[in-house]
């Protein structure tokens, strides 16, 4: 993602099942300082799985089509922003993934709407920075320059950070841009206050810190909390965990279990992305898995599995135990078989990425000051209330 060629792990946007954008409920900046939005979500159509998911590691591609009827429902998580004098409105894919925002330019070769794109001559606010941006995702790139606008947010104008600096993307094959919520640093030279950051350096909020509730598969809508979390959204207390990786959303994994069966998790770092819709495990730890589930590798690649199993319980010490149920984890095929979205991770790089079907059950706390995360099991309820971290 950057010109180091960081890469992170990605949803490709596709058809979408619309729904609406739920609304923005901001506390007053000179309290609480906690800014709380509904963000949507958008599911394509079931497509058919690639072969090239195992063999480049990527989350989807439209290349080397499997000849099998795979149901398989992609998912981004988006939020609207407002950006220039002329306070255009743009949708992004929220991504713990990575750090840069990045929004089509008009006149821009991608695979979006015209009317999602960005025209720097029509704000008087917009000023170039410079040329030549390189942004390489886990699936998909943007190439553009760097601009610095005033950005708000859509449904709470108020929130308004001055002269935020962001990608104008001339060429990318990604549907929306993006909203990157990573650390700032690592992920550009010379490094720069990202959106959490500058929320944090304007006066919004009091720490660079968010929680994050995905809710149900089966939800139009999810929540961020900016500089707060919500204590009804997760079992008894939150375990803090320290981040483990420099420039990474990521802790140590001590183990995997199911039943009777544990295998370790050799402390290798495990990164919360949400721009990752299957999760991916080291092979190490994946193949026993593999062997325990009678999961079986197909000649295109992926994996076929039995449709039911037990869950799986993610272990990362510090008493923070997190069960995922195995239906979220597979997507059937026919009445038999079920294709397996717990995924080997073939890469140079020694981690795992957590991804959606991992993340539903969990309720985080990002704190980027303290370079923690705190989780706990989720709860799914429409109860709600909000405290400031």
């Amino acid at each position: 993602m950057s010109l180091q060629s960081m890469v992170f792990k990605a949803l490709v946007a596709a058809l979408s099942v619309t729904t609406t954008f739920a609304a923005v409920v901001p506390e007053k900046r000179s309290t609480s300082k906690v800014i709380s939005v509904d963000f949507r979500v958008e599911k394509s159509p079931p497509l058919p799985l690639s072969s090239d998911i195992v063999s480049e590691g990527a989350e989807q591609t439209k290349r080397e089509v499997i000849p099998l009827t795979l149901a398989r429902d992609d998912i981004s998580y988006l939020l609207q922003l407002d950006i220039g004098s002329n306070q255009e409105t743009f949708t992004f894919q929220i991504d713990t993934g990575s750090s840069n925002l990045f929004v089509p330019l008009a006149g821009a070769t991608c695979e979006c709407a015209e009317e999602a794109r960005y025209d720097p001559q029509g704000s008087t606010s917009s000023h170039l920075l410079y040329n030549n941006v390189t942004l390489l995702y886990g699936e998909g790139h943007a190439y553009g320059d760097f601009y610095t606008d005033t950005v708000s947010l859509t449904q709470n104008p108020q929130v308004s950070l001055k002269d935020f600096q962001f990608v104008g993307a001339n060429n990318t094959d990604i549907g929306y841009g993006y909203l990157g919520l990573g650390f700032d640093n690592g992920e550009y030279y010379p490094e720069y206050p990202n959106f959490p950051q500058s929320l944090k350096n304007q006066g919004y909020l009091d720490k660079n810190a968010y929680s994050l509730y995905l809710d149900s598969a089966e939800s139009p809508s999810g929540t961020i909390i900016f500089g707060g979390k919500d204590t009804s959204k997760y079992e008894g207390e939150l375990k803090t965990l320290p981040i483990t990786h420099d420039f990474r959303l990521a802790v140590a994994l001590e183990s995997i279990s199911s039943g009777n069966f544990t295998v370790s998790g050799n402390q290798i770092n495990s990164m919360f992305d949400t721009g990752s819709t299957f999760t991916w495990l080291q092979p190490q730890i994946y193949q026993p898995l593999a062997e325990k589930y009678g999961w079986t590798k197909q000649p295109g690649g992926g994996y076929h599995g039995p449709c039911e199993g037990d869950d799986l319980v993610f272990d990362f010490g510090y008493d923070l135990k997190i069960s995922v149920p195995y239906n979220q984890l597979i997507t059937r095929y026919d009445g038999k078989q079920c294709w397996v979205y717990i995924i080997e991770h073939p890469t140079d790089e020694i981690i795992n990425i957590l991804g959606d079907n991992f993340l539903r059950s969990v309720y985080a706390v990002f704190d980027l000051d303290e370079r923690t995360i705190s989780a706990a099991p989720v709860v799914y309820t429409s109860d709600s209330n909000v405290v400031p971290l």
